[in-house]
């Protein structure tokens, strides 16, 4: 079976049984606990809330990105912040 297929069926086993399929090591702010259930990473839930807060203070996403970087916060994967990552954050329905 080619990759591919393996994984689209292993997605299809996991929505019918209604289990969450979200990828916790690119997802900031979350973990999975030994249940498979998610669990709030308590240091990255920090940030997660302060860049909805200086959205919504009116700061822009290229500001946020260059204070994480100068702050040396790392993103979920280890990379660079830009204003895209941010961005992919705040439209992400899964933190409303």
């Amino acid at each position: 079976m080619h990759k591919e297929i393996r994984v689209i069926w292993r997605f299809k086993q996991k929505f019918q049984r209604w289990e969450l399929v979200i990828n916790e090591k690119r997802f900031l702010g979350y973990d999975k606990n030994q249940y498979g259930d998610l669990v709030i990473n308590q240091k990255e839930v920090k940030v997660v809330k302060r860049i909805f807060q200086d959205y919504l203070s009116g700061i822009g996403s290229f500001t946020i990105a260059k204070e994480l970087e100068k702050e040396g916060i790392p993103t979920v994967v280890g990379g660079k912040w830009n204003g895209t990552t941010i961005l992919k954050i705040l439209k992400n329905e899964k933190y409303k």
